[in-house]
């Protein structure tokens, strides 16, 4: 199947064609979560995954709109995911700008209210996400939780 690459270069927003694994697609819903992956240093693809319906270190299991069942993806370090990103354009491009020009080795999370830490992520399910920071787990609420990064040095980690 031929799905569609959505890359965000500068400011500027172009679809191009480009064979995808069936799950990954760029045609959006409000309720889609987003993979964002660096291309190069000034460009970045935002993929539409349906729903991610758990996460961890390595590994995402999606709940994609276009396929039947289930389906697991690999998640490698500088990999964000971002859980219902805003609808306007113009805001959702701030936000993976922002996710994507995020050069901290630890992985890294940003909330609704605007508040971000570093730490270890643990995972992610369709309640919780689960970080290791301040010497503690902390588990904030999926609907609070805005976008998630790997850190760039995450498999030196682990």
């Amino acid at each position: 199947m031929t799905s569609r690459r959505l890359f965000i270069t500068q400011g500027v927003t172009t679809l191009i064609a480009s064979s995808q694994e069936e799950a990954l697609t760029s045609e959006r819903s409000a309720s889609d979560d987003w993979l964002v992956k660096r291309v190069s240093d000034a460009r970045y693809e935002t993929l539409s995954l349906g729903r991610v319906r758990y996460a961890h270190a390595h590994e995402a299991q999606i709940e994609p709109r276009v396929a039947q069942s289930p389906t697991q993806i690999s998640l490698v370090p500088g990999d964000a995911i971002v859980l219902r990103p805003p609808v306007e354009p113009e805001t959702a491009e701030e936000l993976c700008q922002s996710v994507m020009t995020w050069r901290g080795r630890q992985d890294h999370v940003w909330l609704r209210n605007g508040d971000e830490f570093s730490g270890t992520f643990l995972y992610l399910d369709i309640r919780f996400v689960s970080f290791q920071a301040f010497g503690v787990v902390v588990k904030t609420p999926r609907y609070l939780t805005r976008a998630i990064r790997l850190g760039l040095e995450r498999s030196a980690r682990l």
